[in-house]
């Protein structure tokens, strides 16, 4: 079985603002190297992770926190061998880098501004390269990991705390109906 995750890191943003802003809530602290299919964390740098399981950290909702900030995602489809990375500058894509395994194991598509340091990993990726083996699926998850800091199940990966996510849950009078401003929002 593959891996097939997706992050997002936004730089500076504070958890409860976004977790307001996403209508989503904090339970229980989950180790990094078993993460659920949706998570937050704190790196002590000051990045704001969302971890999903699937692509939804590129989805309009996450790149929106981005507005003001520097971000970026990252997304890891083993069984296929895609991964892709983004940057972002207040809330619009600056760059993207592709790797495809369909359109060749030495595929890799870039657009944009990306950082420096793409260069120097696909190199070395390259370097490695050998029919058996796909390394250039790789190169979008460490250049992700140059910007922020992080990837996940990554050498580190453990420094940052992460909570298990889901909907926030509407707020109940004491009858146990849902409040005024929750049945006026639709949210009972």
């Amino acid at each position: 079985m593959g891996l097939s995750n997706s992050w997002i890191a936004i730089q500076g943003l504070d958890r409860a603002a976004a977790l307001e802003q996403l209508e989503l809530e904090t339970t229980i602290e989950v180790p990094p190297d078993n993460l659920p299919d949706f998570a937050v964390g704190e790196a002590p740098s000051g990045w704001l992770i969302f971890f999903t399981r699937g692509e939804e950290a590129f989805e309009d909702r996450f790149v929106a926190l981005s507005r003001g900030r520097t971000a970026v995602a990252c997304f890891e489809e083993e069984h296929v061998m895609h991964s892709e990375a983004r940057g972002y500058a207040d809330g619009v894509e600056t760059w993207r880098v592709v790797h495809e395994a369909e359109k060749g194991q030495r595929h890799l598509a870039v657009s944009g501004a990306a950082p420096e340091t793409l260069a120097a990993i696909r190199d070395r990726h390259e370097a490695k390269a050998d029919a058996d083996v796909d390394f250039i699926f790789e190169v979008p998850p460490d250049v992700a990991k140059t910007v922020c800091g992080w990837r996940f199940l990554d050498k580190g990966s453990d420094e940052v705390v992460f909570h298990e996510l889901r909907r926030r849950r509407p707020v109940r009078s004491p009858t146990g109906r849902p409040g005024f401003l929750a049945r006026l929002f639709g949210r009972g």
